[in-house]
């Protein structure tokens, strides 16, 4: 007892004949508990700390610590990986629990039960958000990535001179750009092929047609998706909700300015104003991560960014410091030199380049000592970048695994369900008491045979005859059965007794072919 009130708040710590655990009658402490860590535990009070076998799940080794009231500081320092991969690894399966299946929004049963409406509006809300939940909505998102993917080929096209109808030519623009009062012809560059080309062009009126119907579906689809949501004040704090909103506003918002630019030509501020809307246009792009419902390895890499946001936001700061301190290094080692690294603001860039190792060759030191920084900033680029991306990495490699295997469970109790479903014969076997040997498996086997045959056992005792049918001619049956008329589709429990046994069991009727 003096070795257990070493930890004196702990379960054996605090045994006494007054405590559950003791039997007076054996004198006796019984713990009707698992004895795998017992010695281990009996260890820690000898020596003071905790050694667990490597082979130990940590589950087991959390619930033993429970049961005994063990600190688990107590745990060395040698050992405290198996505890820690167990906590991190419920950690990450929680995470993935609550991003896949608990923040799904859904109506309650009793929404939806009680009322027509809201069990048409949860129907589409299903079809809308959940593209894995129906034939239907899986149609549906397969038309949805179909038009983000048009939409975002006319907006590439829409770019290429070739798509586009020429409504003024190059000589005429040269004219209004002399004489023209209007600020957005004066303002303009003739030797920017792509000014000339948006101010002489205009996009091709089958592409146009095309963006007006992608921008008419993507509206209808927001409105339905909106007014179908069981939570509309969670509606909008899903960033691809947001998203969908602020691009049906601006495209309807450029599609206004397009109808009525003439008025606007004038008005340089109203020119800019279109021209930052239409290039935020490229974020339809983004409309693309609506598979992360479909496919959960792109959602799992955002889970991984955010649970390794400490380690890229320590990349961040370290880049950043060494970027600065490289180019200091390397605008003091070129002071000397012209025309190269003029400030230090401009030698970052050079910095940033050669870290990353792009390089793009616009700047280059010339001197030795230069060329003695370049390659220490190229050298510690590499070693900067490369550490905390290994555990961006391993972060995925966990997300990932631990996805596939809640995958691989909820497969496993798909199958399970349907093969009970699927094979089930009905209730199972009830087995009365035999008075004698039960009967043996090929006189089961017979009977089984006999009624996939469409042959029946007989109630009474058989005169070993067999009966033949008026007008039809049969074969010559066993002793004690007789022919079935109608084979039944539906399962039956029926008796098989005689005066040695009596069994209860339930077979298949089937159909005979």
């Amino acid at each position: 007892m003096s070795t257990l009130k070493k930890i004196p708040d702990s379960r054996l710590g605090s045994l006494s004949p007054a405590s559950p655990e003791y039997n007076a009658e054996t004198d006796e402490y019984f713990f009707d508990h698992s004895p795998v860590l017992f010695n281990e535990i009996l260890d820690l009070y000898r020596t003071g700390e905790l050694h667990v076998p490597s082979n130990c799940c940590g589950a087991v080794l959390q619930r033993e610590l429970e049961y005994w009231k063990i600190p688990k500081c107590l745990i060395s320092e040698c050992c405290i990986h198996s505890y820690h991969s167990y906590v991190q690894a419920q950690n990450t399966i929680q995470s993935i629990r609550e991003s896949f299946e608990d923040n799904i929004l859904d109506y309650s049963p009793t929404e939806y039960r009680n009322s027509k409406m809201k069990k048409m509006f949860r129907t589409i809300w299903i079809t809308l958000d959940q593209p894995k939940s129906s034939t239907c909505a899986k149609v549906f998102n397969a038309l949805y990535l179909a038009l983000v993917l048009l939409s975002v080929l006319v907006f590439l096209l829409s770019y290429q001179p070739y798509c586009r109808n020429e409504t003024m030519t190059h000589e005429k623009l040269v004219y209004m750009k002399n004489y023209s009062t209007i600020s957005l012809f004066q303002s303009v560059n003739l030797n920017n092929a792509k000014q000339v080309m948006f101010l002489t062009t205009e996009i091709h009126p089958l592409l146009d047609n095309i963006d007006l119907f992608c921008i008419v579906f993507f509206t209808l689809e927001l409105f339905a998706h909106f007014l179908t949501c069981p939570r509309k004040i969670k509606f909008f704090t899903y960033v691809l909700n947001v998203l969908d909103l602020y691009l049906v506003v601006a495209m309807w918002t450029t599609f206004a300015i397009e109808t009525q630019i003439e008025k606007y030509l004038n008005d340089s501020g109203m020119i800019n104003f279109y021209t930052v809307l239409k290039a935020s246009l490229v974020l339809r792009l983004l409309r693309f991560f609506r598979l992360m419902k479909q496919f959960s390895a792109l959602k799992i890499l955002f889970m991984s960014l955010k649970a390794s946001i400490k380690e890229l936001l320590l990349l961040f700061i370290t880049f950043l410091l060494a970027s600065v301190f490289f180019a200091s290094f390397v605008y003091f080692a070129e002071f000397n030199e012209q025309d190269v690294f003029p400030t230090i603001i401009e030698s970052v860039w050079w910095a940033i380049i050669t870290m990353t190792t792009v390089g793009y060759g616009d700047m280059y030191p010339t001197s030795s000592a230069g060329k003695l920084v370049g390659i220490a900033c190229a050298a510690s680029g590499i070693l900067i970048i490369a550490m905390p991306i290994a555990v961006v990495a391993a972060n995925f490699s966990e997300y990932y695994l631990k996805n596939s295997e809640r995958r691989l469970r909820g497969r496993l109790m798909k199958s399970k369900k349907k093969k009970r479903s699927c094979c089930s014969w009905g209730e199972s076997p009830q087995v009365n008491h035999y008075s004698s040997s039960p009967p043996s498996p090929r006189n089961l086997l017979k009977r089984q045979n006999s009624k996939l045959t469409g042959i029946i056992a007989s109630n009474s005792k058989s005169n070993g005859t067999s009966k033949k049918q008026k007008g039809k001619k049969t074969k010559n049956l066993p002793n004690g059965v007789q022919k079935r008329d109608a084979p039944s589709s539906a399962i039956s429990r029926k008796s098989v007794t005689n005066e040695n046994h009596g069994i209860w069991y339930d077979v298949p009727d089937l159909r005979v072919h």
